[in-house]
């Protein structure tokens, strides 16, 4: 099977390489890397460095929005041969085996429109290329390890499971399931320049299982991922997360208890949780109760 991985990047050198490095160790070369380049051109050398080691196309983009240069890599592979399509986080990372796996587990699975691998902040050196400040995993929120994050069977994915541990670069499409989705809500995630700032990847496997698409988790493949930074504090960018998810459930029309479960759940970690996490749960409850009064 041959892959499309879809990929944008705002200027991050060394989490790019080593996603790069990741992709040309692969013991399956049957791909093409499609990469939306917002970073005004500080990336030159980059592509220059990799473009004989990877079938890669590079489009320059103006646009900061994920979701809207996420698009026009749809447009730009429209017309190319692939049979999956992946769009793997400039800072996440594969391991050498996971194209070749991904593509007898379709083989295999040939009801499954779609797939939800696990994830795992990954060995403490990675890749060659692996930046410094990933040489030690981080527990906590996104760590990767968290109750619940890992189920031991493939399961079907659910409306409401699709609300848990399914990051964008976690997910895997057939061909005809991405065409059957569309494009990418262009007012969900980072870089819209609007208040909610995330909630493109939930939303999209959302849209999947409301057109009927089967889709399943399967955490025996794995995706390496860093944990989520908690430090520095960024209280706009934590609260815009919050609202982002709000304005998800209004979207979607998922009801009542459903969404104040979610403005709760915050408040509820940080009675399990390291005290360091705590300003995070605080600015997530805060940013989702504003947009859950918003909505």
């Amino acid at each position: 099977m041959r892959f499309a991985l879809l990929v944008t990047t705002l200027g991050r050198e060394a989490e790019m390489r080593r996603l790069l490095t990741s992709l040309s160790a692969q013991t399956c070369q049957d791909f093409h890397v499609y990469v939306g380049d917002q970073s005004n051109g500080s990336l030159s050398a980059l592509w220059a460095a990799f473009g004989d080691r990877l079938p890669m196309t590079v489009l320059p983009m103006d646009s900061k929005g994920v979701s809207a240069a996420r698009n026009v890599l749809l447009r730009a592979c429209a017309a190319d041969s692939w049979d999956i399509a992946a769009f793997p986080d400039d800072d996440c990372w594969y391991p050498p085996d996971l194209l070749a796996r991904m593509g007898a587990w379709f083989a295999g699975h040939s009801g499954a429109d779609a797939l939800l691998t696990g994830w795992r902040t990954g060995p403490k050196t990675g890749p060659k290329s692996d930046p410094k400040s990933e040489s030690k995993p981080e527990s906590g929120a996104g760590s990767g390890v968290e109750a619940g994050a890992v189920s031991s069977q493939p399961e079907q994915v659910s409306l409401y499971g699709a609300f848990r541990r399914a990051e964008t670069y976690v997910q895997f499409y057939r061909r005809a399931a991405v065409e059957r989705i569309g494009c990418w809500d262009e007012s969900l995630g980072p870089g819209t320049g609007l208040p909610w700032g995330c909630g493109e990847d939930t939303d999209y496997l959302l849209r999947a299982l409301r057109a009927g698409l089967y889709i399943v988790r399967d955490t025996a493949l794995t995706v390496y991922h860093p944990a989520v930074r908690l430090t520095p504090p960024n209280a706009p960018r934590w609260r815009a997360y919050g609202r982002g998810r709000m304005y998800l459930l209004h979207k979607h029309g998922l009801p009542l208890w459903f969404r104040l479960a979610n403005i709760v759940y915050p408040l509820l970690c940080m009675l399990k949780e390291h005290p360091r996490n705590w300003r995070y749960r605080w600015h997530m409850f805060c940013g989702r109760l504003g947009g859950w009064a918003g909505s």
